[in-house]
């Protein structure tokens, strides 16, 4: 399963990304350290592996899980689609999260109603990870549908 995620994500990244692309040089920062909060460095099967050991229990409880995954609400009573790691779309019934750094991005979102995670990790500053996500997502949804 996950090497067709894999070969359906590449098929899309030569379809989309390396369209026109540039070499861009990323100057070294004071924050290239590894610090925690970004600049963390995983492969897909890391992210993978802690993805499944959230969901399985191995990791946390199954009542922390749904904490973290439940909307996040103002002193004032404001719910905002933002959990505690992950960003919540109900409509997509999905969590997910992005991140950026010097010049890398990156995606990871399981979709809640089906056993599926795209994970996405690029190299070329990309800025339209939800696009792609669903390009690889539609790629899957076919493979598995035929």
């Amino acid at each position: 399963e996950i090497s067709a995620c894999l070969v359906g994500s590449e098929m899309c990244i030569r379809d989309r990304l390396y369209r026109g692309w540039r070499h861009r040089t990323i100057p070294s920062t004071v924050n290239d350290a590894v610090v925690g909060d970004k600049n963390i460095y995983a492969t897909s099967e890391d992210l993978l592996k802690w993805m499944n050991g959230l969901n399985n229990g191995e990791l946390i409880s199954k009542e922390s899980l749904e904490l973290m995954l439940t909307k996040g609400k103002t002193k004032y009573g404001r719910t905002f689609p933002y959990g505690f790691g992950f960003r919540i779309k109900n409509d997509e019934n999905k969590v997910y999260h992005y991140g950026k750094w010097n010049g890398f991005s990156t995606g990871i979102t399981q979709y809640q109603d089906e056993e599926l995670v795209v994970i996405i990790l690029e190299h070329t500053s990309y800025r339209s990870l939800d696009y792609l996500n669903k390009k690889i997502k539609k790629i899957v949804d076919k493979s598995f549908d035929s």
